[in-house]
């Protein structure tokens, strides 16, 4: 059990902390053009608040790989496929995730008509997604032990 309360601490302690304020850097220019996206099309078009979530979700992504890759995680070595794979795997993954949180949260409560409450909830399921991603990333993905594909190990 001592072990469990402790996993938390043990996963971050092998962070390097540059790699994180870079990781929330990125996160952050590529979180408000997510967000612009998703309210732009909340607003003003005929997608409900998951589908709105989907779209901006993968316009955030296009820019986040390519932003996390050579400055978060300062990956310098050409494009991999496998690598491509994985990043795309994590960021489905918590793609869902976030469309699942928006549509119990947007749709099936209160807050859907309370403008600082729906930011306040849209921050809140960023920084889910934001931990799963950053932990997926940094332990899956661009992982300099793990190497770039299979016949570089």
């Amino acid at each position: 059990m001592k072990k469990l309360k402790n996993a938390p601490a043990i996963l971050f302690k092998k962070i390097p902390s540059n790699a994180l304020f870079r990781f929330l850097i990125v996160g952050g220019v590529c979180t408000s053009i997510s967000m612009l996206t998703f309210f732009i099309l909340k607003s003003y078009s005929d997608f409900g608040p998951g589908l709105s979530a989907g779209f901006s979700y993968f316009i955030g992504l296009g820019f986040s790989y390519v932003l996390n890759r050579r400055f978060a995680f300062q990956i310098c070595a050409p494009y991999s496929f496998f690598q491509a794979w994985r990043y795309f795997f994590v960021y489905g993954g918590t793609m869902i995730i976030q469309m699942i949180l928006s549509e119990i949260l947007f749709s099936y409560s209160y807050l859907a008509h309370h403008h600082v409450c729906s930011i306040l909830t849209y921050i809140f399921i960023t920084a889910v997604t934001t931990t799963f991603n950053f932990l997926g990333l940094h332990y899956l993905v661009f992982n300099k032990n793990r190497g770039q594909s299979p016949q570089h190990k």
